[in-house]
């Protein structure tokens, strides 16, 4: 995997992930909601990792 490449999918994983812990922690309805597609795109770029 080219290095730009796997920066790229490395720095969306922790954004997403950061992006997840930042709405679950304020626990408002409509944003757990909102978390889940965070979560998926930090799920999707951490299998795409360890191909």
């Amino acid at each position: 995997m080219p290095f730009r490449l796997f920066a790229l999918i490395f720095v969306s994983a922790l954004v997403a992930a950061a992006v997840t812990v930042w709405l679950l922690s304020l626990g408002r309805p409509a944003l757990l909601v909102a978390a889940i597609p965070a979560f998926l795109i930090a799920a999707l770029a951490y299998r795409t990792l360890r191909r």
